[in-house]
């Protein structure tokens, strides 16, 4: 006897599906989802996603306004009708007159620099354009000349700093493909890396040691923290990411670092992370210092004040942290 199966279509599309029909990857569906209400996709029994037929038309529309220049943000609030128009506003536009080379508009990032602007900032838009020509070989000699010409401080706070938000938002939008973003970054971290060997202690002896909780792979930050402080004159130790709370705590106690430099970028709801923080400051003197920055470090803004860890949003920020640490030292004898 035959089976007869269902002629039952199952009611709405999974992610994977989502994503292939949309030309987005199932990462981005779900910031656009969270951080814009993009889309509200129904759930099934087990809790998973299921796009329906105008999800992944809505879906497939904002992803060409995207492409058109457009940001997310400021489109995901069209009812699906008025997006439909405003995607074919735009491609008439495109048939009249081809955009310029550089991307999509909107960044800051594609602003020409003012008259005589100076300083790497000047070579951003250079840059992020290899980002988006997956050319890592250009992109690396534009940011090698940027430290060269302009030093690493400029470099850390001018250039690498807003490049790596500039890929961020682009990657959030769903106007860079992971890939290139991936690329870009390993770049990137190459480049900073090579600072870190840069320059020595200066008098004073402050000793800071810095890298990631365990679960935070993200080590671009917790480098561009390093190389600030190396500038600084302090003697830097650089353990990298994903490390446990006890690895952390044993190699400040063994270096007898004055501070330890956390950066925390993603994921923003992880609960071990809280755990790991509460570990550290366990685990180390009260006369070691914990400082925390990082694109997610408010997300964990109750425990971090909890341990009495100071928290930065930006590198100007450490910096003068920095110096206030090592103006209230004892001199050396």
């Amino acid at each position: 006897m035959n089976k007869v199966g269902s002629s039952r279509r199952p009611e709405g599309h999974p992610i994977q599906v989502a994503a292939k029909r949309t030309g987005l990857t199932p990462e981005v569906l779900r910031v656009w989802e969270k951080r814009y209400g993009a889309v509200r996709p129904a759930r099934t029994a087990t809790g998973r996603r299921a796009y329906s037929d105008e999800d992944i038309e809505r879906l497939r529309l904002l992803r060409q306004a995207t492409l058109a220049g457009r940001r997310v943000g400021e489109v995901a609030g069209l009812s699906t009708g008025a997006l439909g128009e405003l995607v074919r506003e735009d491609e008439r536009e495109e048939r009249q007159a081809p955009p310029a080379r550089g991307g999509a508009a909107g960044s800051a990032l594609e602003a020409p620099p003012a008259a005589g602007a100076a300083g790497p900032s000047a070579a951003l838009p250079e840059a992020l354009d290899a980002v988006r020509d997956l050319d890592p070989l250009r992109l690396e000699a534009i940011l090698t000349r940027a430290v060269m010409l302009h030093g690493s401080d400029q470099f850390v706070e001018r250039m690498a700093g807003p490049l790596l938000r500039a890929i961020g938002d682009e990657w959030k939008e769903g106007r860079l493909e992971p890939y290139r973003e991936h690329a870009a970054t390993e770049v990137i971290r190459q480049v900073v890396g090579r600072m870190l060997s840069w320059g020595a202690p200066g008098p004073g002896g402050a000793t800071l040691v810095a890298g990631t909780p365990a679960g935070q792979r993200h080590e671009i930050g917790s480098m561009l923290a390093a190389s600030a402080a190396r500038s600084e004159g302090w003697l830097v130790i650089y353990l990298g990411p994903d490390l446990p709370a006890s690895d952390i705590a044993r190699a400040a106690l063994r270096a007898g670092a004055d501070l330890v430099a956390l950066s925390i970028v993603h994921p923003a709801d992880d609960p071990a992370v809280n755990v790991e923080l509460r570990d550290l400051r366990t685990l180390l003197p009260k006369s070691v210092r914990i400082v925390a920055g990082g694109a997610a470090a408010g997300a964990y803004a109750r425990v971090l004040r909890e341990i009495d860890a100071e928290v930065l949003s930006d590198l100007a920020g450490f910096r003068a942290f920095l110096a206030r640490i090592r103006a209230s030292r004892p001199l050396p004898i």
